[in-house]
């Protein structure tokens, strides 16, 4: 039996700077105006206490992403795309989707004004592959934080051309 060739293989970046910044914001928000007022009403344990948490939170949040990027990786081929990822804590998905099976393929820079301008900033996208049949939760495939988004998606489209839908 043949090994068929890998064309192209895009993974989850794993991008701390992003994630300190962008994806702890709110929590940032949250344990600072928390540990001003501890210290405000003369806590300072309690205060102390919610510093501490807020650096396992970071560090908890960091080997989540670290080991989701390690996880999830896309593989297009010659005739399909092949996905696996980590979803949740501890499901990994596997999904296969031949170049007919898909309805399109789109990518987008964060979701909200903020994500958008982080990623932009640190040059990350998200990638969203959409089946003919069943639902993109159900079928379709989705890496987030892809670096270089913007040359990955030209390789997309050497490598796909106008197979999406052709039989």
């Amino acid at each position: 039996m043949k090994k068929e060739k890998e064309l192209l293989k895009i993974k989850r970046e794993f991008a701390p700077k992003y994630i300190l910044t962008e994806k702890l914001l709110e929590v940032y928000l949250f344990f600072v105006l928390f540990i001003v007022l501890c210290f405000s009403a003369k806590r300072f344990l309690y205060g102390i206490v919610a510093i501490l948490i807020l650096i396992l939170v970071v560090f908890i949040k960091l080997v989540l992403e670290k080991r989701k990027a390690n996880q999830t990786v896309m593989k297009f081929y010659e005739d399909r795309i092949e996905f696996k990822g980590k979803m949740f804590l501890f499901k990994t998905e596997e999904r296969t989707l031949r170049y007919n099976e898909i309805k399109d393929i789109t990518v987008t820079q964060g979701a909200s004004f903020i994500e958008k301008r982080f990623q932009k900033a640190f040059g990350l996208g998200n990638l969203y592959v959409y089946p003919k049949n069943g639902t993109y939760i159900t079928k379709g495939m989705q890496i987030e934080l892809v670096a270089n988004i913007n040359e990955k998606v030209e390789q997309i489209k050497e490598i796909i051309g106008d197979k999406i839908g052709n039989g």
